[in-house]
């Protein structure tokens, strides 16, 4: 990969769509849907980051970060079918998202090095239970053609629209939410973008509300480390600032403001 992306919050979630030739604003077809529009990232090691989310009605298209990254989605109907993550104008990595139904059920990932040839490809399968969990197995090889070896499997489960826990590496995750609006709760194909946490931020979970509390668990069960955030919202219940803190670790206190439209 030409850079190391840390898509920090959404590190999270994760973009201009193959009809993005046509500069001409879009706008929101329905007035009473709220869509973020920027976000103001800032923390003591990469400073201040803005980005920038643009739209066709609710489909998000672009991601454009002030560093020179952009994240690029195309969309079949309102499935959101690949993304492209480009630094500087030069793609780093390209997903491909695959469906039975309305459910993700394969996620495919290419990076590419300097001269554009993939050196790493991650496949991503998605099982869908009938108790609304998702067992999901990780394979990683040094291309498409190369034989997979099985990385990593874990388990999602969702509660009332949020990802609550998830396992990765033998290092199980939780989360816990507040009752408010998501800033990304509006967006199309969210609910399969959420379950690929490294798109928008792996501690902000996923889902209809805002994280309150994020705890990562060693393989023994004992707490690794915990996160705690906390915020200011509008009079529509979405969030304004975002204060997100690392419980006894050297990682600074992040924060995020958000603006709608």
């Amino acid at each position: 990969m030409k850079k190391v992306l840390t898509l920090a919050a959404i590190a999270l979630f994760t973009m201009t769509s193959c009809s993005s030739d046509d500069d001409s604003p879009v706008t929101n077809p329905d007035e009473n849907v709220v869509l973020l529009k920027k976000r103001i990232s800032t923390d003591d090691i990469e400073g201040t980051i803005t980005t920038l989310f643009n739209y066709d009605g609710n489909k998000l298209t672009s991601m454009v970060y002030d560093d020179g990254l952009i994240i690029e989605f195309t969309y079949d109907g309102d499935k959101v079918v690949e993304e492209r993550i480009l630094y500087n104008g030069e793609l780093d990595e390209k997903g491909i998202y695959t469906y039975s139904g309305d459910n993700l059920v394969l996620y495919e990932r290419y990076s590419y090095d300097i001269n554009d040839e993939v050196y790493e490809y991650v496949k991503k399968e998605y099982e869908h239970n009938s108790n609304g969990t998702i067992d999901i197995s990780i394979y990683q090889a040094e291309n498409e053609t190369e034989p997979l070896t099985l990385q990593d499997s874990g388990l999602l489960t969702f509660e009332n629209g949020n990802l609550i826990s998830y396992t990765e590496c033998n290092q199980p995750q939780s989360w816990t939410y507040d009752d408010k609006n998501s800033p990304f709760k509006n967006i199309a194909s969210f609910n399969n973008i959420m379950i690929l946490p490294d798109i928008f931020d792996s501690g902000d979970g996923g889902g209809q509300n805002n994280p309150l509390n994020w705890t990562v668990y060693h393989s023994s069960g004992t707490e690794n480390f915990h996160t705690t955030y906390t915020y200011t919202y509008n009079s529509d219940g979405y969030p304004l600032t975002e204060i997100f803190a690392y419980d006894d670790s050297p990682i600074p206190t992040n924060s995020h403001q958000y603006f709608y439209e």
